[in-house]
Formats: structure tokens, sequence, C-alpha cells
């Protein structure tokens, strides 16, 4: 019993600590800082299924069977997903930041100059 409640509580500081820093700082306005997150995200989600079958493997009860599945996993693999959402929303507000720049009437400002 005792394994199973270390295994919860290091799912639920990897949910709520780990994951949830992380989702909170896709607010940033900086591509560079999301590309950080989005791969964060990848190497945890990629650590919570190797931990996973290091849990499974090092789990001592014959009684307790069937894998370790963390919630932590599909957290980081959601949190990945609405990272490279932010970050495509970032860039389309360059682009389009970009195309109204590109659409100004210059002339109309060199004129009144």
């Amino acid at each position: 019993m005792e394994f199973a409640n270390n295994v919860q509580s290091l799912d639920e500081l990897l949910c709520e600590n780990v994951c949830q820093l992380l989702v909170d700082r896709l607010s940033s306005q900086y591509p560079g800082q999301i590309v950080q997150i989005l791969t964060n995200f990848e190497h945890f989600e990629t650590a919570c299924k190797e931990l996973q079958i290091l849990l499974f493997e090092a789990r001592s009860s014959t009684s307790a069977s069937g894998p370790i599945t963390l919630s932590a996993t599909k957290r980081f693999r959601e949190g990945k997903k609405t990272a490279e959402k932010r970050l495509f929303e970032l860039v389309n507000s360059k682009i389009d930041d970009l195309i109204e720049t590109a659409e100004y009437d210059w002339y109309v400002l060199l004129v009144h100059a």
C-alpha cells in the first residue's frame, strides 16, 4: 500500500506542480519561451512514460497486476498540444502584423511628412 501512496504522491507532484507551472507560463508573448516550454512538455512526457515502466518493474507486490499509469503522462501530452497551439497563435499574430504593415499606405505618410 505504501508503494501505491508514493506513486500517487509522485503523480500529484508532477501534475499539480510541474505541469501546472508550465501551463501557467504559456501566457508568455515570447515565441522562444513557448518553444522551450513545448520542449519541456515533450521531455516530461517521455520521462513519465519511462517512469511508469520503472515503477511497474520496481513494484514488489505480487498481488498487484497491470501497468502503472501516471495521469501526469496525459497531462504533459495535453500541455504539449496546448503549447503547440499557443506557438501557432503567436506566429500567426506576427504574420498578421507584418501583413497589416505591408498593406499600409506608406505614400500617405510620406506626403503628409
